[in-house]
């Protein structure tokens, strides 16, 4: 389990809230914990827009439920209940993001209410606590398992008017002279990837006529595949942040007018949405946390090769050091390298 998770929990363990029928605990950033079942009998809004681990959650709701909770979980972190009980937040690594959910979070509470974040100290968790403390000057705040938590109880209307400010740190904004919408939290959210730069500029003119996209940020590589080619007819955007593809989305419809665009939210590590393309283009990533593991691009390549039709093709990026040869030519023989530079590997496989 995630450190952060369990140390989140830790201030409730000897002095839990009490909460009664109809009380709603707010969640951002929500990760599967046991103690989720204590906070019954309230409503649990949980809200996660990372595919894999809003389907981890999944694996305790049951248990949740039967406790006497109802529990709504959603990847939209706009539209939150009001008046809620207590609300937790898991701030995620961009600061413009976690700012904005313990905005919302304490907009959310109702007076006397109490919020509670925690976030390693590695990624801006000591500055995390100082928000809080901004907050509530009076709030909890230790150190445990190299993580900062805070604790904090809304006074009236204390701290409303910089958690309002705060609330759209990370909204939807025009980045790249704006050409394209983004926002703050997506990977490289308003720029262009230098792999994905590469990766582009080697892609063919014979692209399509259904090309699929996996792992597609706010869309930049899906654009630059339909302009390299004029065959794509469809582009399927996989991608397990919601709040990235929904940019992508948006961005695919502006910029690749008549193209049939279909976004797949989903870990593409595990479950592929579709098959018989003609053409796989990635940027995979390479961690999940703070810490790289490769085996989630290998993930990609092979569930990628699995779905080419015959004479189909696998365009990659990647950093240099990541292990993809062996296992793209496990999976589909002779691969090319058109490209190293920059610290960037492009590979090329067609599956025969």
């Amino acid at each position: 389990m995630d450190e952060r998770v369990e140390v989140l929990f830790r201030p409730w363990a000897a002095s839990p809230p009490q909460h009664v029928a109809g009380d709603t605990v707010l969640f951002l950033g929500a990760r599967r914990h046991p103690d989720l079942v204590d906070l019954a009998p309230a409503h649990l809004h949980l809200v996660q827009p990372y595919v894999p681990w809003r389907d981890d959650l999944g694996l305790l709701l049951p248990t949740v439920t039967l406790a006497g909770a109802t529990v709504t979980v959603t990847g939209d972190d706009v539209d939150l209940p009001t008046g809620v009980a207590a609300a937790l937040v898991l701030p995620p690594r961009a600061r413009e993001q976690g700012l904005a959910w313990i905005g919302r979070a304490w907009r959310a509470l109702r007076p006397g209410g109490e919020l509670v974040v925690c976030a390693p100290t590695r990624e801006g968790g000591k500055r995390y606590a100082e928000d809080v403390l901004e907050l509530d000057p009076a709030a909890e705040v230790d150190t445990k398992a190299r993580c900062r938590v805070a604790r904090a109880v809304r006074r009236g209307d204390a701290g409303l008017e910089l958690a309002e400010a705060w609330a759209g740190l990370d909204a939807p904004a025009p980045v790249l002279d704006g050409q394209y919408v983004s926002r703050p939290g997506v990977f490289g959210w308003d720029k262009v990837d230098a792999g994905s730069a590469i990766l582009a500029s080697v892609l063919p003119p014979d692209l399509g006529p259904v090309v699929v996209d996996a792992g597609c940020g706010y869309g930049w590589l899906g654009v630059q595949a339909v302009r390299r080619s004029r065959r794509v007819s469809t582009l399927h955007l996989l991608e397990a942040d919601e709040r990235a593809l929904a940019c992508a989305v948006g961005n695919l419809a502006r910029l690749a007018p008549g193209v049939d665009v279909v976004a797949h939210a989903c870990d593409a590590t595990q479950r592929w949405p579709v098959g018989e393309v003609d053409d796989v283009v990635m940027n995979p990533p390479f961690h999940e946390t703070g810490r790289a593991d490769p085996s989630l691009g290998q993930a990609f390549l092979q569930r990628a090769a699995a779905a080419l039709r015959p004479g189909g093709r696998l365009f990659l990026v990647a950093n240099r050091q990541l292990p993809y040869e062996r296992p793209l030519q496990q999976a589909l023989g002779h691969f090319e390298v058109p490209a190293d530079r920059g610290g960037f590997k492009v590979l090329v496989a067609r599956r025969r």
